[in-house]
């Protein structure tokens, strides 16, 4: 669910589940909010560093190069062993002070 509706997990919704405790309008726990509270970091450093951030849907098994080369990576990944999750919270943690270390350095 998390890649399938991946536009909206990281545009639309967020601000709604941070108000809400993590928790969607159905009442129920936001599925892996760990890894979309880090993709949000990892957004918000970015756009600090004045790059820019578009997310565009493409269609599967279209063609799509990119989209194509994906897809066979993770068809791949199905067959290597299970890793343990990482720390989220540390990495957010560490993206959010890279974040305020370079708005104070370079952010006029």
């Amino acid at each position: 669910m998390l890649i399938k509706r991946l536009n909206q997990v990281i545009t639309r919704w967020p601000n709604t589940w941070k108000d809400n405790g993590w928790i969607t309008t159905a009442g129920k726990p936001v599925k892996n909010p760990e890894i979309i509270k880090y993709i949000l970091a990892m957004i918000r450093a970015r756009k600090l560093q004045g790059q820019k951030f578009h997310m565009k849907k493409v269609k599967a098994h279209s063609g799509n190069q990119q989209n194509e080369a994906a897809d066979a990576l993770a068809k791949a990944g199905r067959f290597l062993p299970e890793i343990p999750d990482k720390d989220w919270e540390s990495l957010i943690r560490e993206q959010d002070r890279i974040s305020v270390e370079y708005s104070s350095r370079y952010v006029v």
